[in-house]
């Protein structure tokens, strides 16, 4: 491949997969936490302290959002569930909730260290997370932005009922279940060994709640774990041979610094994310795309990829929307 000598690539495909363990680490965490429902007390906190029905309706999507388990639209559907007027008796305001949950449940892919979208790149382009958030931020700013600003303008406070939801919490609780992963997340940003920083936390939530060995294989996602170990071994082989890669794009006028490529390339990026619908493929492409133009073309083939992945109609979340708050598609396209 390339011409790469038989050892050369046996290194550049193991090269970074330190990573492959880190995203291990992240899944197994995740299952833990939904199956026991650890973060439960944390919401309870947030419920209890603050007067504000639309600062708690933000606060509790926003974290809910980047809680550390799968299906996270699911989960912050159940907590918005409580809050939202019925379906009989305002339809109309309940679909407004159904916004706020695909608002609120995919500001994270642009910051959670727990996401593939993050995690993927990171690993390809040998970023740590402090460095991978000091390129993207812009992006972030603005989702977050559209969250705050959608709740603030479009949401109003009688529109927001507290019945089911949990409004007492237990500090031991808090401490025993929320402070180790949030302690986790403060080593991460300081710029530790991502696997070893959330090898420790999911060490301690595995001996203190007790799990069973058997029961984390259920927690793991083998297929994307190959996934990710594919895509770092062929983006170690693209940065070994840029130039060759690169004098071949030129040829075919497929570079960023052309119209023609610039269109060609973006279109690709766009309709590739529209129809895959996925988080890691799209962080995948985003990976491959950014190793092989150039880092500094990162920001801008996230922003492609994420909107596209936003409005797939092949993205699961629209129907979770519409389930749970009766949401036309249309409205959370808008």
């Amino acid at each position: 491949m390339f011409g790469i000598e038989m050892g050369v690539l046996i290194t550049l495909l193991l090269k970074n997969q330190i990573y492959v363990m880190y995203l291990v680490f992240v899944m197994l965490i995740a299952g833990i936490t939904k199956k026991y429902n650890l973060f439960s007390d944390f919401f309870g906190f947030i419920n209890t302290k603050i007067k504000s029905k639309k600062l708690i309706i933000f606060l509790t999507s926003m974290v809910s959002g980047m809680m550390p388990v799968p299906g996270r639209v699911t989960v912050t559907a159940g907590l918005l569930d409580n809050i939202a007027p019925s379906r009989e008796d305002n339809p109309k305001k309940r679909a407004k909730f159904g916004i706020i949950d695909y608002l609120s449940t995919h500001h994270y892919y642009l910051w959670s260290p727990l996401e593939k979208s993050i995690i993927i790149p990171m690993a390809a382009l040998g970023l740590t997370y402090s460095a991978l958030m000091s390129i993207i931020w812009p992006l972030l700013l603005v989702t977050v932005i559209i969250v705050a600003g959608y709740i603030i303008y479009f949401v109003k406070e009688e529109d927001i009922i507290f019945e089911n939801i949990k409004k007492d919490y237990s500090i031991t609780n808090l401490i025993k279940n929320v402070f180790p992963f949030f302690t986790g997340i403060g080593f991460l940003i300081a710029g530790f060994n991502p696997a070893l920083v959330f090898g420790v936390v999911f060490a301690y939530y595995f001996a203190f709640n007790r799990i069973n060995w058997k029961e984390t294989y259920e927690f793991i996602n083998f297929k994307l774990v190959f996934a990710l170990m594919g895509i770092i071994g062929l983006t170690n082989i693209i940065k070994a041979n840029t130039v060759v890669i690169t004098n071949y794009v030129i040829t075919l006028g497929l570079t960023m610094d052309t119209l023609f490529g610039f269109g060609a390339i973006s279109l690709v990026a766009f309709v590739s994310a529209f129809l895959m619908g996925s988080s890691s493929r799209y962080a995948g492409i985003v990976a491959l795309l950014s190793t092989t133009f150039g880092i500094q073309y990162l920001v801008y083939f996230i922003a492609v990829e994420f909107s596209a992945y936003l409005v797939s109609p092949f993205h699961k979340c629209f129907m979770i929307g519409k389930m749970y708050f009766g949401t036309p598609k249309k409205n959370i396209i808008r």
